[in-house]
């Protein structure tokens, strides 16, 4: 049978369905995608069923994909929480070491003043 033949069958059936039954619209819409892929040497596309199978394929990866991206929601929001935390805690060390800063400056500069007083009491003691 030709590519010709096969068509003019195609045709023939979707003219015998007619627009008032259950598949005559479908294939007259087909018709002509069916003939190109014809014409071309290309396979016939995939029935229904084919697509309703890549279709719950498609359902479940998507649904996957989903609870993926909240169980990434949470990791985000623990991972934000866990930074704040730590954020929180290097703060504190900064201003206790700037504290600590501030104290040492402050004890050198008393430490200073004794070595001043010390200084003058053992040269009035000398003078004397």
């Amino acid at each position: 049978m030709t590519k010709s033949e096969e068509l003019a069958i195609l045709r023939d059936a979707a003219e015998r369905l007619g627009p008032d039954s259950y598949c005559g619209p479908w294939l007259a819409e087909q018709l002509e995608l069916v003939e190109r892929d014809m014409l071309a040497d290309l396979a016939p596309a995939p029935v229904w069923g084919e697509l309703r199978a890549d279709r719950a394929d498609l359902d479940t990866e998507r649904d996957a994909l989903r609870a993926r991206a909240r169980e990434l929601d949470v990791r985000d929001r623990e991972l934000r929480d866990l930074a704040g935390r730590v954020y929180g805690i290097l703060s504190g060390i900064v201003g206790d070491s700037r504290r600590t800063r501030g104290a040492l400056e402050h004890l050198e500069h008393v430490a200073e003043k004794i070595r001043w007083s010390t200084t003058e009491d053992a040269e009035r003691a000398a003078v004397a």
